[in-house]
């Protein structure tokens, strides 16, 4: 399960019963009563209702980035009431929009930039790891080399927009390679696969994970 919806201690019945028909509607929805004492590294994203003295200082973002570092995608929900949070969730629902996402407005989605690993086939051994010149490591290497079987599909390892596609090597001989961009949270992200040997994306082709 990588979802959990995390509610207030406090008049907790009344909350759970707000989430009834949205944990219907959606599957594999953990519900968690207060951050406090629950491990929510266990989940990729986490709704996090915001009521008062839910989280520290009131500020979700903040004490789940500090707190929950494994956690990919917070989405908070500001509701001073479970009438509130039901109302909220009934347009979710009504929408097919488990997140909010058709209308992030005001902006409450946040992520962290993360990378799948690039391919499904197995094996798939890292063969050289990313690396920085040093004294004690002149050796600079700005990637990592993924070892596995010839014709293996390679995926994007984040959700993007491919931005260059390169079918013969050019000047920074990477052989054939694609380049994709990723924003999150205002930040724009490339990341680029090479030494391919069949491209099947185009540019300006919007790819997922």
């Amino acid at each position: 399960m990588s979802h959990a919806i995390v509610l207030p201690n406090d008049n907790f019945d009344a909350w759970l019963n707000a989430t009834k028909a949205y944990t219907q509607a959606f599957e594999k929805v953990a519900v968690i009563r207060s951050p406090a004492g629950n491990d929510l590294n266990r989940y990729h994203t986490i709704t996090a209702v915001n009521s008062p003295k839910t989280w520290f200082d009131d500020k979700p973002l903040d004490h789940i980035r500090r707190a929950y570092p494994l956690v990919v995608r917070v989405d908070i929900i500001e509701a001073k009431t479970p009438a509130d949070l039901q109302t909220i969730l009934a347009v979710r629902i009504a929408n097919k929009d488990r997140y909010g996402e058709k209308s992030n407005v005001p902006p409450h989605i946040f992520e962290r930039f993360t990378l799948a690993y690039p391919t499904k086939h197995r094996p798939a051994r890292i063969t050289r790891r990313f690396s920085t010149s040093t004294d004690a490591n002149p050796d600079t290497h700005e990637g990592i080399d993924i070892n596995t079987e010839a014709g293996a599909d390679i995926l994007c390892a984040a959700s993007g927009k491919v931005v260059k596609v390169v079918t013969n090597t050019d000047s920074l001989n990477y052989g054939a390679y694609v380049q994709i961009a990723t924003t999150v949270d205002g930040v724009t992200y490339t990341t680029t696969y090479a030494g391919l040997k069949d491209i099947k994306v185009q540019n300006n082709a919007d790819v997922k994970v």
